[in-house]
């Protein structure tokens, strides 16, 4: 957008962490938690699982695909996903505790989402797709895992892989991630630094 590299920073989002208590034992399920709308990729997530029917979906959220996913969801007979609807805080941490990790599907460029950053400090490693700041969050086989955006097979390859890898190790590992870039005092640290640089230049 022609903007000067160098006039550039990053700082991440942050949640208060204290709020959110950890657990790394492996769930029966993946969760998936957002809109429900073309570009969250929730559609080709779907796909995906039709040809999944050992592995277990949890869908919370609404929005106007919510009738095309039912009717997908019937029309394939898929028993391995259930729909909960809209789910907020705190209740719908307690389902992201109980998982084996969130799914981000998207198929467009999210930025920084915040729900990434609960789950992984709930403990949970996350499934989320190559575009936008999706990957930035995670460090493959290490706090999740990252597939090619838009590609089903890509998706069903790496929801496989869940059965021989560490699910806990990966969940720690997103724990400890998001205490090292995302917590107030860091996103505090981070801001004051951009702050003094920019007054520093102006002097």
């Amino acid at each position: 957008y022609g903007l000067e590299k160098t006039k550039i920073r990053q700082l991440y989002n942050f949640i208060n962490i204290d709020e959110y208590k950890p657990e790394y034992t492996r769930g029966e399920y993946i969760i998936y938690v957002g809109r429900f709308i073309k570009e969250k990729g929730v559609m080709e997530m779907l796909e995906a699982y039709k040809d999944l029917p050992d592995e277990k979906l949890l869908i919370i959220g609404a929005g106007e695909l919510e009738s095309d996913m039912n009717d997908y969801i019937s029309d394939n007979n898929m028993t391995n996903v259930e729909m909960l609807g809209p789910i907020y805080a705190p209740e719908v941490f307690e389902y992201i505790q109980k998982s084996k990790a969130l799914i981000i599907p998207s198929i467009w460029y999210e930025n920084n989402p915040i729900i990434m950053l609960q789950a992984m400090a709930l403990g949970k490693m996350i499934i989320g797709a190559d575009i936008g700041g999706i990957p930035e969050l995670i460090d493959d086989e290490e706090t999740g895992l990252v597939y090619k955006y838009n590609s089903i097979n890509d998706l069903k390859r790496v929801i496989k892989r869940l059965e021989i890898l560490d699910i806990e190790f990966m969940g720690r590992g997103a724990r400890r991630k998001v205490e090292q870039i995302a917590t107030p005092e860091v996103h505090y640290e981070g801001l004051m630094k951009i702050f003094e640089a920019v007054v520093k230049n102006k002097e």
